[in-house]
């Protein structure tokens, strides 16, 4: 019965060069190789998690800042509202009336 790993068949004998690193004698050849693969996969996954914890803080760091934007640009639209207000305005009228409503959805911070 063969066992896949990746692309490679587990159960045929690989080519070693030289002497194996971990046992020195020939029975256990291929336990050497499957260790090596093993290894070698590790620390090439532990190199891909160090990059993605590294891209998280990124991520996080960029939605921080879009998240302050989001927020300074919401209380521009909240205190243009209130000076719509003070000057007499009703914004709200214009919206039922406006067939073109996109333009008027600047004064919207209820979402």
């Amino acid at each position: 019965m063969d066992i896949k790993v990746g692309e490679k068949i587990m159960s045929k004998m690989p080519k070693v060069e030289g002497k194996p690193k971990y046992n020195h004698n020939d029975p256990f050849r291929w336990v050497d190789s499957q260790w090596e693969k093993f290894m070698t996969e590790q620390k090439e996954l532990k190199k891909v998690i160090t990059q993605l914890q590294t891209d998280l803080v990124t991520c996080n760091k960029y939605f921080q800042k879009q998240r302050t934007e989001i927020l300074k640009l919401e209380i521009e639209n909240a205190e243009l509202k209130d000076i719509v207000l003070d000057l007499g305005g009703d914004y709200e009228k214009h919206l039922s009336k406006s067939s073109e409503i996109s333009q008027l959805d600047l004064f919207d911070v209820s979402e």
